[in-house]
């Protein structure tokens, strides 16, 4: 039997088979060491990240530019550039091979964004924590402030109670625009703004005075009428007499306020001298809060006649120095109630005055005859042309280094009114202002020495009297003329009258 016959045929069958078999590939597999996110700082830095993979080949994208992705063996090397934006950033880097892909999600801080409010009506606190501010007066209007930052979404917001207040982002020039509607309430008010960036926020306060009420005029020495228009007019003062001179004149406003609803301004030539404020009730005008106003304003209390309450400050305006009188004029007979300042310039240095006041026969309600006798012996002679005797005026020229003259008004026999005409005015008034006169210090410390303590406001010529209690009488004096008296020529009269308790 031939074996061969059935062998080879089995043998190449098993050849056959044998060459039909492939090799079994294990599945692809894909790890990242640890790494679903990582979070890079502002400046930025380098990661390594291990690939655990059974293939040879893998790749390694960066979804954005600022992210470098540097690939090695095992390794993926992700080098984040410095953030110098203001937001935070985020991109990914992608890890495949074998149809597999890992995510790696990266995140970069950003730099903290900047802002600041500038503009001129901005007012800045000192020191740290302080709000901004920003005043307003009592008839509102719109302020403009830049804000200075990197970061174009700021926003602005207005807290809640201050609806009078309007504020608007304007994205050209990056401007703050800030709307105030006018005040009618006596009542200051404030209300507050949030200016914020992604990361930052300011608190700006907004102030408003209340209606205007209590006030004070133009007082700066040596203004000008111009000076006092845009000084009226900016709080909206309306002007309703303008009588301008050559040697001076008067400007009257109507005021806003309701209680000092006019003021009154008198100029020497070109610079201002007298401010007169016409006020609606006296006892408003006592309150404490318009005395607080002048306080704050330098001016100090000095006396109260039951009548008036003065008040001074002093000044210095261009190397020379003034005097400014407040005196509140409350209760003088038909006189309305009204504040008088008046602007003087002080004393340039000491100035003689007498060693006595000059007062004459020095008593008051004195008979005729006693006055008569008086003035047989000190000098007097009777001028029988300057008299009237059946009116009870006697006039005496006495012509000696103190009195030119002296006269005397005599009712039911009995002195009510004598006046002193005296030379040298140096010695009671100094002259501020070219035909204006106000009393020396010196002459004031002699009325003082002489118990001539206390003041009261007249409203007529004599301005002004100084009360002697205990010698129940009052002096005034004046610098005035006479066609009967020197020819004409200034000189000084003092007036003497009793004074009578209240």
């Amino acid at each position: 039997m031939n074996t061969n016959r059935h062998f080879y045929p089995l043998l190449l069958l098993l050849l056959l088979l044998s060459g039909c078999t492939s090799e079994i590939v294990p599945p692809a597999t894909l790890e990242l060491a640890d790494y679903t996110t990582i979070d890079f700082p502002i400046q930025g830095g380098e990661r390594e990240v291990a690939v655990e993979t059974n293939q040879t080949e893998w790749t390694a994208v960066s979804g954005a530019s600022w992210l470098v992705i540097d690939q090695r063996a095992n390794t993926v090397i992700l080098k984040a550039a410095p953030n110098s934006m203001i937001e935070q950033r985020q991109t990914y880097v992608l890890v495949s091979t074998g149809g597999l892909s890992r995510r790696i999600d990266v995140t970069q801080m950003a730099e903290k964004s900047t802002l600041n409010l500038t503009g001129e009506a901005l007012l800045v606190p000192d020191g740290e924590g302080g709000a901004r501010e920003v005043r307003e007066s009592q008839f509102g209007g719109t302020v403009s402030l830049d804000v200075l930052t990197e970061d174009p979404s700021w926003s602005c917001e207005v807290a809640e109670g201050a609806s009078w207040i309007k504020a608007d982002k304007v994205t050209l020039g990056s401007k703050l625009l800030i709307t105030i509607a006018e005040n009618s309430e006596r009542a200051a008010r404030m209300g507050i703004i949030f200016v914020r960036t992604k990361d930052q926020s300011i608190k700006l306060n907004v102030r408003q005075e209340g209606t205007l009420y209590y006030l004070l005029p133009l007082l700066t020495p040596e203004s000008t009428k111009e000076q006092v228009k845009d000084f009226e007019e900016a709080r909206h003062s309306r002007v309703v007499q303008n009588a301008s001179y050559l040697s001076g004149g008067a400007h009257t406003y109507h005021t806003v306020s309701p209680l000092f609803y006019e003021i009154k301004y008198s100029f020497d030539r070109r610079n201002l001298r007298e401010v007169v404020m016409q006020c609606q009730t006296a006892s408003e005008m006592l309150d404490d809060e318009f005395t607080k106003l002048l306080e704050a304003a330098g001016f100090e209390y000095k006396a109260d006649s039951g009548m008036e309450r003065v008040f001074i400050k002093k000044v210095i305006h261009n190397g020379t120095t003034y005097e400014i009188f407040a005196n509140l004029a409350y209760g003088l007979p038909s006189v309305e109630p009204k504040v008088v300042f008046n602007i003087m310039k002080r004393q340039q240095g000491p100035m003689p005055t007498f060693d006595h006041l000059p007062d004459g026969i020095g008593e008051m309600n004195l008979s005729r005859q006693q006055v008569l006798a008086w003035e047989s012996t000190h000098g007097g002679t009777y001028s029988d042309r300057n008299s009237n005797r059946e009116d009870g005026y006697y006039f005496f020229d006495v012509l000696d280094k103190t009195y030119i003259g002296r006269d005397y008004l005599f009712k039911d026999d009995k002195l009510v009114n004598m006046r002193i005409f005296t030379y040298d005015i140096s010695k009671f008034f100094y002259s501020p202002a070219r035909g204006t006169f106000k009393m020396t210090d010196e002459f004031k410390d002699l009325l003082q020495k002489e118990g001539f303590t206390e003041t009261r406001q007249t409203g007529d010529i004599w301005e002004r009297f100084y009360i002697n209690r205990a010698r129940k009488m009052a002096v005034s004096a004046r610098v005035t003329s006479f066609a009967t008296v020197l020819s004409g020529q200034p000189l000084v009269v003092m007036l003497y009258i009793p004074f009578e308790e209240d």
